[in-house]
């Protein structure tokens, strides 16, 4: 692994555990970013009670968790990463509701936002790390170009 790669996968995968053992330990502190996202939760379930949201928070807590320290030390690197992109997502919009807050908040509730937003691209860049090898499409195209050749030169490509 190279020196960057040591030292910026656990650099990105900190603030993911931090998040989630923070939704493991306190989770009634957390309950207000449920309900913000509660307009887009109240399609699946009308009432949702404080057991159940202390239930999701922890939940996602255990899976942040979980994939950030698998992160960290870049073992599945491409599923922790899609894992804690997908669960920054719906984090990232309860705690900066911009389209419900005061409009003198609103300019701190967008950079909010934009940051933990940039916490999920963070982590979508990890999927898209091959550890300095070509990509499975690079490698499939530069073989078919390999194959083509020796064909055009009378090898027999079987």
């Amino acid at each position: 692994m190279g020196l960057i790669r040591m030292i910026a996968r656990p650099a990105l995968a900190a603030p993911f555990i931090l998040q989630g053992f923070s939704a493991l330990r306190h989770p009634a502190k957390n309950r207000e970013q449920v309900d913000n996202v509660g307009v887009f939760i109240s399609a699946i379930d009308e009432d949702i009670s404080d057991k159940k949201k202390d239930m999701i928070i922890r939940a996602t807590g255990v899976v942040q968790v979980v994939a950030g320290v698998l992160l960290s030390v870049g073992k599945f690197q491409k599923l922790s990463g899609a894992v804690l992109a997908t669960t920054q997502l719906p984090i990232a919009l309860g705690k900066n509701p911009v389209w419900a807050v005061a409009d003198e908040d609103a300019p701190q509730a967008r950079e909010g936002l934009v940051t933990s937003l940039a916490l999920a691209g963070g982590a979508l860049l990890a999927v898209a790390d091959n550890k300095g090898r070509p990509s499975l499409g690079y490698r499939y195209h530069a073989w078919k170009n390999h194959r083509q050749e020796a064909k055009e030169a009378g090898h027999d490509t079987n």
